[in-house]
């Protein structure tokens, strides 16, 4: 279980650290529920499931925390990476 510990600080640290250089205002959030609100809005992942992957590891599949937490960080990445393609009617 310490493993399983050990990766759910590491993909929650590397989510709050994608959110805070993505998200103005979120270190201004202290409670777990407003980080969760916040990037679950940003990242277009279900609020409730994120909040609850992101209190401390749950009795529950560790795994699928951690999966949670993963996918929120790389669709949060995503949403606000601008595009490499040039804008339309440019060449």
């Amino acid at each position: 279980m310490q493993r399983g510990a050990a990766l759910h600080r590491a993909a929650l640290h590397a989510l709050e650290a994608t959110a805070a250089r993505t998200i103005r205002g979120f270190d201004a959030q202290a409670h777990v529920g407003e980080r969760a609100a916040v990037i679950a809005a940003a990242a277009a992942v279900d609020a409730s499931e994120l909040s609850a992957a992101m209190r401390p590891l749950p009795a529950r599949s560790p795994a699928n925390a951690i999966a949670t937490l993963e996918q929120a960080r790389r669709r949060l990445a995503a949403a606000t990476t601008p595009s490499l393609s040039p804008p339309a009617g440019k060449p």
